[in-house]
């Protein structure tokens, strides 16, 4: 359905008619979609290493994030995941 040559955009609101959080390095070009495309949750993270590096502990971040949000209260939310990392492995 999705491949490389996906807007952003056709992506963000696939997502939020869809009800599925998204998750991606590609901060800044989503950071300003988020003001205009209504959407179920951005969870970004700036360290493109961490991902290979941990995933178990960004795994561990993502499940949080969503103990302390919930499924509906992330909506038209952006969540830093390197925040979260920092704050949960610091």
């Amino acid at each position: 359905m999705f491949g490389e040559f996906t807007e952003d955009a056709e992506l963000l609101t696939w997502c939020g008619e869809h009800g599925v959080a998204l998750m991606t390095n590609n901060a800044r070009n989503f950071e300003k979609l988020h003001r205009e495309i209504d959407h179920a949750g951005l969870l970004l993270y700036y360290d493109q290493n961490r991902p290979d590096e941990d995933p178990e502990g960004v795994a561990r971040v993502v499940d949080e994030v969503f103990t302390q949000y919930g499924a509906t209260d992330i909506e038209n939310e952006i969540v830093d995941l390197d925040e979260w990392y920092d704050w949960l492995h610091g």
